[in-house]
């Protein structure tokens, strides 16, 4: 939150490439650093109740397999056939992670994880898109739309479910930042 209007109007590509490979965590504090020097950024963080998606293990029990293999360093969600998306290894933060940028993140709510599973999973799911109003429908791939919601694939598929509640909610308040010079 805060900040001038151009952070939501202007647009920038950036580029960057690690010397070695890194866990993803470390990739996010490296990224999260040369945004801050790049764009002299400076911001706290608040965190505050507010409208969640709490995901937790639905009644049925968890369905996903568990991998129990070491780091490899790939990204753990992707886009697979037909839309469908293969999850490898993919902790239950990274799911929650992936849930609030894409699927559920027309409704402006975190989702956090309340499930209590501490591994990492393998899946594959699949789920019909929610598209914005007057999208042409007639270039989708057939049975796109027969698909479940997200709420539903989630329960069918992998044994899970994402439920509405007040929650922390963790904001990035903006002290300073500047355009950068560019390169």
């Amino acid at each position: 939150t805060g900040g001038p209007g151009w952070l939501d109007s202007d647009l920038w590509d950036v580029e960057a490439k690690a010397d070695k490979s890194y866990s993803v965590d470390d990739l996010h504090t490296m990224f999260q650093n040369l945004l801050a020097d790049e764009f002299k950024l400076k911001f706290h963080k608040e965190i505050k109740e507010g409208p969640v998606y709490a995901l937790m293990v639905d009644k049925s029990g968890p369905k996903m397999t568990v991998n129990e293999s070491p780091q490899d360093f790939e990204i753990p969600l992707k886009g697979g056939k037909d839309g469908v998306t293969i999850g490898k290894r993919v902790p239950m933060a990274y799911l929650c992670y992936w849930l609030g940028l894409g699927p559920v993140r027309n409704d402006d709510r975190p989702v956090i994880d309340r499930t209590g599973l501490t591994g990492n999973y393998d899946f594959t799911l699949s789920f019909a898109p929610d598209l914005p109003p007057n999208f042409p429908k007639e270039n989708l791939p057939p049975g796109l739309l027969d698909r479940p919601t997200i709420f539903d694939a989630l329960k069918q598929q992998l044994g899970l479910k994402l439920e509405a509640q007040k929650g922390p909610v963790e904001y990035y308040v903006i002290d300073h930042v500047e355009k950068p010079a560019g390169n």
